[in-house]
């Protein structure tokens, strides 16, 4: 991510790829103009002393001079890790502050005074509050989820967000997020793109607790799509692919499925030369692929929503129990 970047003031996102005018981020700024003055950027991170926040505050932290707001429900939590932050990082920056996305009166308040709004928390349920809050509040927003519903919302939102100026990035992740971003760097440095394909391997360990993030992607689960672009066309949306893919060292050739993100979407008319986009994601572990996974996509078909819960513990087990090093994650 490197340095903070300021966006066009012209220019809305409601997805990445959903507009064709692009933010101007030559620009690094710490900065913010509030009454003719300079003041430092503040960003404020929902979900802060989660499993992704975390490592997001660290990185904001060390390549930044923004001032951080870590904010959730649990504000023991929030404070706990805060003064972590101000003992690793000089300044002071960072504060605590107890915010529930599920009352807008909270995050209506919670928004005074900032620059950036992170979403890092599951907190998909409430993604019309949320960005309705930040709209209203003139601050920008990002979010690192996946989530088809979220999606919908804040693009019948993108024209209020285009009028008032702000930059909206949604789905700003590991995957998605990074996949048509690699894809579109490549094409810029490359006389030619005929094909694009990325792959992504993710072995988080045996050590990571059962969040509701979990409960969220067995949300995905039940809105998987898999298609991918041959041909000069994209193959039905219930369709999937499989192929081996070398990740090199220790991974080594890994089976990988078929994974599609919007994001993907645009790029064939971005990149014309392109003949075939996909995003394929190793597998877990042979039993998790094969057994477990066709079982949790059958029971969120029976019941999608009692068996969110029951489900996703299920493959939560598989995938920390039966999967083996290296415990990584590779692009």
């Amino acid at each position: 991510m490197g340095r903070l970047h300021r966006p066009d003031a012209r220019t809305g996102l409601a997805q990445r790829a959903a507009t064709r005018e692009r933010p101007d981020l030559s620009q690094p700024v710490d900065f913010a103009v509030r009454g003719g003055k300079r003041t430092m950027t503040t960003i404020l991170i929902l979900g802060g002393y989660g499993q992704t926040g975390q490592p997001l505050a660290r990185h904001l932290l060390g390549q930044s001079d923004a001032g951080l707001v870590i904010a959730g429900r649990n504000l023991d939590k929030a404070a706990a890790f805060t003064a972590q932050l101000n003992a690793a990082f000089p300044g002071g920056r960072a504060s605590a502050l107890r915010v529930d996305a599920a009352a807008p009166d909270s995050l209506k308040a919670a928004l005074d005074g900032i620059d950036l709004l992170v979403v890092a928390a599951p907190t998909t349920k409430h993604a019309a509050s949320v960005a309705r809050a930040a709209l209203e509040a003139g601050v920008d927003y990002l979010d690192v989820q996946l989530d088809a519903g979220k999606l919908k919302i804040l693009q019948s939102l993108a024209p209020e967000i285009e009028r008032a100026g702000r930059c909206f990035i949604t789905e700003a992740g590991f995957h998605p997020g990074l996949p048509a971003a690699m894809v579109r760097w490549a094409a810029a440095r490359l006389e030619r793109v005929d094909t694009a394909l990325t792959a992504g391997f993710l072995n988080m360990g045996r050590s990571m607790p059962y969040t509701e993030a979990v409960d969220e992607l067995m949300q995905v689960f039940q809105d998987y799509q898999a298609q991918v672009f041959k041909d000069g066309a994209w193959t039905k949306a219930g369709s999937y692919d499989v192929r081996k893919v070398d990740f090199g060292g220790e991974i080594g050739r890994r089976d990988c499925f078929s994974m599609f993100f919007e994001e993907l979407r645009d790029l064939p008319r971005q990149i014309p030369t392109l003949r075939e986009v996909g995003f394929y994601m190793a597998g877990s572990n042979w039993l998790t692929d094969w057994v477990i996974s066709p079982i949790v996509m059958l029971g969120l078909k029976l019941a999608p929503v009692r068996g969110v819960r029951p489900m996703g513990k299920l493959m939560w087990w598989g995938m920390q129990n039966l999967s083996r090093p290296p415990f990584t994650v590779l692009l």
